[in-house]
């Protein structure tokens, strides 16, 4: 164990994991809201769902592209 995780506590293990991906934010962050919600994975033995929404950036210089300039 880390000193870190000394003071704090181990981290908990994940069991499983559902990703979702998609072009459209708000219809991922919408299609995981309703699988957490009554009548999604918690009724089908999920104990615990928690959801996180990340997005992909990426930044390319002018001269990492030819421009044409």
């Amino acid at each position: 164990m880390t000193h870190e995780q000394r003071i704090c506590g181990a981290d908990r293990g994940v069991d499983s994991a559902i990703i979702v991906t998609g072009y459209d934010s708000n219809a991922v962050a919408a299609c995981a809201q309703e699988r957490c919600a009554v009548g999604g994975l918690p009724e089908r033995g999920a104990r615990e769902c928690t959801c996180a929404r990340y997005r992909l950036g990426t930044w390319l210089a002018n001269t990492e592209v030819d421009v044409g300039a």
